[in-house]
């Protein structure tokens, strides 16, 4: 006989030859090191207790990444003000740097969760308010940068109109560059609201909303879609298509519950919202912790979830 280890059910006996002794526990499936199964005794709690509570007490500002993140970001700021350097920090609601970046001039940012907290060398945008309409090349991908509240209808003919205030129109790019589309502001401007764009075209098969602004979408008829959100911006769409594909990695919401597909891919990794309509095929990933709904009760339905959020069929 050997000496006992542990008590209790999950006690394990240490044979005198030196031998691994026999599992007498639970399995526990280590997720963090690549799924690899091993026995879950007394003793392997209790050495992980001791080493998670034998630490030395961390600073406040290492328990919180937040305020290391926001600190750094501050200082940053006070640092590079004197020098004449620029610095944009972005900072999502988990206390993540998004962005960060240094340049010359006296332009100074701080965003977080998308809304400027901290702003220095901005103009606010003056004038009367104007619309101004511009041709385009064909284009089929729309990027909308520009902080607007956006609109897409099929039209014959590729064009855009954009009403803000004046001098706000005069900083707007829009570019066509291989089939794409891109709506941006080339200087640094606080606007009071978004400004208004609307976009035409004979189609569309994709739209990319890296920011915060609105896009609505009215697709008669289509082919395959592709809708894709990295911000806090939110997409609405309505019609019918063949096939939609959807990912959303930010805080937004893409919501396509007017808009009906045979078969809809979407994949969630933020902490926004997806609502969709498929009739035959549904293939879902959810790995954030936003929520999932797809209605139109396809026949095909495959859910790979591993996040906090809910996925959910109508």
């Amino acid at each position: 006989m050997g000496r006992m280890r542990g008590t209790g059910p999950c006690a394990r006996q240490q044979p005198r030859d030196g031998s691994a002794p026999a599992f007498q526990g639970n399995i526990h499936r280590d997720h963090a090191s690549g799924g690899r199964i091993r026995p879950y005794t007394i003793d392997s709690r209790m050495d992980r207790r001791a080493s998670t509570t034998t630490k030395p007490d961390q600073p406040l500002m290492k328990k919180n990444p937040f305020l290391r993140i926001f600190s750094a970001a501050v200082i940053a700021i006070c640092i590079g003000g004197p020098a004449f350097a620029s610095t944009s920090v972005v900072v999502d609601g988990h206390g993540n740097i998004v962005q960060s970046s240094t340049g010359y001039g006296n332009s100074n940012v701080v965003i977080i969760d998308g809304k400027v907290v901290s702003s220095s060398g901005s103009k606010p945008a003056r004038g009367p308010i104007k619309t101004e309409q511009r041709d385009l090349q064909p284009f089929s991908v729309v990027e909308l940068e520009a902080p607007s509240d956006a609109t897409f209808a099929i039209a014959p003919k590729a064009s855009i109109s954009i009403t803000g205030p004046a001098d706000a129109l005069a900083k707007v790019s829009t570019s066509v560059s291989n089939g794409r589309l891109k709506v941006s502001i080339n200087d640094s401007i606080s606007l009071a609201a978004p400004l208004r764009v609307q976009i035409s075209g004979p189609s569309l098969s994709g739209v990319r909303l890296p920011g915060s602004g609105t896009m609505k979408l009215d697709i008669p008829a289509g082919n395959a879609l592709d809708l894709r959100i990295s911000g806090s911006g939110t997409i609405r769409a309505a019609g019918k298509v063949s096939s939609l594909r959807i990912q959303l990695s930010g805080a937004g919401t893409i919501d396509a519950a007017g808009l009906q597909a045979k078969t809809v891919d979407a994949e969630l990794s933020g902490s926004g919202d997806i609502r969709a309509w498929a009739t035959e095929r549904a293939d879902v990933d959810l790995s954030g912790s936003g929520d999932l709904s797809i209605r139109g009760k396809p026949a095909v339905r495959n859910v790979d979830r591993s996040g906090a959020g809910d996925v959910k069929f109508d």
